[in-house]
């Protein structure tokens, strides 16, 4: 079928490109564009509970202290994992929102009063505190969190920060303020108990314990469970790197117009951790069966990856430029698109590259009813415009 793989581009440019540049762009502004922060966040759970560890009345408390204030870090993430691991869809969106936040609070609050001995208002804020800093980082890196959600569909958009530029950078960084930190704790604490020493004996006095075999045998516990916690974290983060580089090369694939090649790494990109969020996966695949001429295996995947981001951008576009150019009358075409237009209209009404889409798309619709609209792109600058 010669013409079948030329025939999955439409009005001047290749569907999908918008979202292809975000994967083939070798660029450093492309790769932090969606990096999200991962030994960070345990480097400010660390950090944290050498902060916030409280006078020891729990020896089992105490020691595992640590472990639960990265794991409180990390919650948001780890709550998502979960979900995608027992098929339950779109859980990153909930659990990065401000109402997970409280809900985990809530929730979590009477087991680590039990747990640490301290009050439920204060165990609840840690969490409370600890869930809102890992949203504040995943912001700050470029992510596409939604934290007023269910309430709001709206970003906060930051310009791009370099807080993840690399697994290296990030541990320089954020294990670099992490030991400062901690420096600077033990040594105000050492300066305390010293100023205290001749005064009566302090209840605020610094925690002391693995004094006896059994709390050094917790101690060692609570240090052990935090290095489970970040081999899980990093081995996860190395996953979903892996995920991503098959996704790149297969949308590689497809902007060449190579659907049949791109699908075994489709195949392989779509094992747990998936890459690119939901419905991306299905977006992947409708455009590879298009770059084939399989307009109706395509037409499946883009229904069910618009169900799964009902509100996203390339997903909308994409989809309207397929029923554009679909091989029907005109005013049937124009039904299918109406409401994806609408959509765009009402939801990104201020994105600078929505009116030239929509100049695409209504040229497609005034094309005469033959078979799906084909074009040769140029040149390959005009291609990736």
């Amino acid at each position: 079928m010669p013409g079948a793989q030329a025939s999955f581009v439409c009005g001047t440019r290749p569907l999908g490109s918008a979202f292809v540049l975000r994967w083939v762009n070798d660029s450093s502004e492309a790769r932090e564009l969606r990096e999200v922060p991962v030994l960070g966040h345990a480097f400010v759970g660390i950090a944290t509970a050498v902060y916030t560890r409280p006078v020891v009345r729990s020896e089992v408390g105490a020691a595992l202290w640590m472990p639960v204030l990265v794991g409180a870090a990390y919650l948001p993430d780890i709550t998502a994992q979960l979900a995608s691991l027992a098929g339950l869809g779109r859980w990153r969106t909930a659990s990065h929102s401000i109402l997970f936040a409280v809900v985990a609070a809530t929730l979590l609050a009477w087991p680590l009063a039990r747990l640490t001995r301290i009050s439920r208002l204060a165990a609840g804020m840690l969490v409370l505190l600890s869930v809102l800093g890992h949203d504040l980082l995943d912001i700050l890196a470029g992510t596409d969190c939604l934290p007023f959600w269910p309430f709001s569909s709206r970003h906060i958009d930051l310009p791009n920060q370099s807080l993840t530029n690399g697994l290296a950078h990030e541990v320089a960084w954020f294990g670099g303020a992490c030991v400062v930190l901690i420096g600077a704790r033990l040594l105000i604490g050492r300066w305390w108990r010293r100023t205290r020493a001749a005064g009566p004996e302090s209840g605020g006095e610094l925690p002391r314990i693995g004094r006896s075999r059994g709390q050094r045998g917790w101690v060692l516990a609570g240090y052990a469970l935090t290095g489970v916690i970040l081999a899980l974290a990093a081995g996860t983060h190395y996953l979903y790197h892996l995920r991503r580089q098959q996704m790149a090369a297969a949308w590689k694939l497809i902007w060449r117009g190579r659907g049949a090649e791109a699908f075994p790494l489709i195949e392989q990109a779509q094992r747990w951790p998936r890459p690119g969020g939901t419905g991306m996966i299905d977006f992947a695949w409708a455009e590879a069966y298009l770059a084939t001429g399989d307009r109706e295996r395509a037409e499946q995947h883009y229904l069910a990856a618009l169900r799964a981001r009902p509100e996203n951008y390339f997903i909308l576009v994409d989809l309207a430029q397929f029923y554009a150019s679909a091989p029907e009358p005109a005013e049937v075409r124009r039904q299918r698109v109406a409401p994806l237009v609408a959509t765009l209209r009402k939801r990104y009404s201020n994105w600078r590259d929505l009116p030239r889409r929509l100049a695409q798309i209504e040229d497609q619709l005034n094309r005469p009813t033959t078979r799906p609209a084909r074009i040769e792109a140029s040149s390959k600058g005009d291609r990736r415009q």
